[in-house]
């Protein structure tokens, strides 16, 4: 179990950016899925359009994946919480 719980807390390190968490990661494929989808449904709304552009201009785009919403405070505080119960339970 323990490992379990080291793999995951170092996955969500290796994937913040300067230490910083995003709301969602994605592919590119699975977000131009979500741009297609919100656009053919006319829903994409002028801050979605805002958003789409930090997206694309996110360093993390070219490496093939996309932030979205860079950083955010309550996976910063679940990550927190996930490490508490973690050293409670191992350490």
């Amino acid at each position: 179990m323990k490992w379990m719980a080291d793999t995951y807390l170092r996955w969500v390190i290796d994937k913040a950016y300067r230490y910083l968490l995003p709301e969602h990661i994605s592919t590119h494929e699975r977000y131009r899925l979500w741009e297609e989808e919100y656009t053919n449904a006319h829903i994409m709304r002028d801050d979605k359009i805002i958003m789409r552009g930090r997206i694309k201009r996110h360093p993390m785009w070219k490496e093939g994946l996309a932030y979205v919403v860079v950083p955010l405070i309550w996976p910063h505080a679940e990550y927190i919480m996930a490490y508490n119960d973690y050293k409670e339970a191992f350490l």
